[in-house]
């Protein structure tokens, strides 16, 4: 009889892909904007054969809105996963303010009334939070006034500019 029995041991099969969670630092401020870099960074884990490796940590710099990044882990059988972390949105730049008095003054740099100073702001990222913006402001009697009027857009960038040179009599 020619026959042989051959015991093979130590064989595992892992047909399931592992898990993988992306995540972002920092997450965004209320209105989901950040004005700094942001940091995307993944793990991965494998109840069976374990992870061989996983996408490293990735730093968004450039300004943008709705940015994304794609992180992949593979376990030690050779199956794969990705997750992409999505909505980012970074905006370093501040917002543009200007302010100007409701009329020009007479001929000498004078106003014989009560001036109202307005502002008016925009954002061409992530836009103007309208609730920072200065309200309008009235001024009486003074020689060489001035007014400081600030915005913050929805990144948390803050700008202000100085009307300046009112006077009134």
């Amino acid at each position: 009889d020619n026959s042989a029995t051959y015991t093979v041991g130590g064989i595992s099969i892992d047909k399931t892909a592992p898990v993988i969670t992306g995540s972002r630092t920092p997450d965004g401020n209320f209105y989901g904007w950040n004005n700094v870099d942001v940091t995307v960074s993944f793990t991965g884990s494998d109840g069976l054969s374990g992870v061989a490796s996983v996408s490293g940590s990735t730093v968004l710099s450039v300004e943008g809105a709705n940015q994304q990044v794609t992180g992949t882990v593979t376990d030690k059988a050779g199956n794969t996963a990705s997750a992409t972390v999505g909505g980012i949105n970074i905006d370093k730049t501040k917002p543009i303010i200007s302010g100007a008095p409701d009329r020009a003054p007479n001929g000498n740099l004078w106003y014989n009334a009560d001036v109202t100073v307005t502002f008016t702001a925009s954002d061409a990222l992530s836009g103007v939070d309208a609730n920072t913006l200065t309200a309008p402001v009235t001024l009486g009697e003074g020689n060489a006034q001035s007014v400081l009027g600030s915005v913050t857009d929805l990144a948390g960038n803050t700008a202000s500019v100085t009307v300046s040179g009112i006077n009134i009599d």
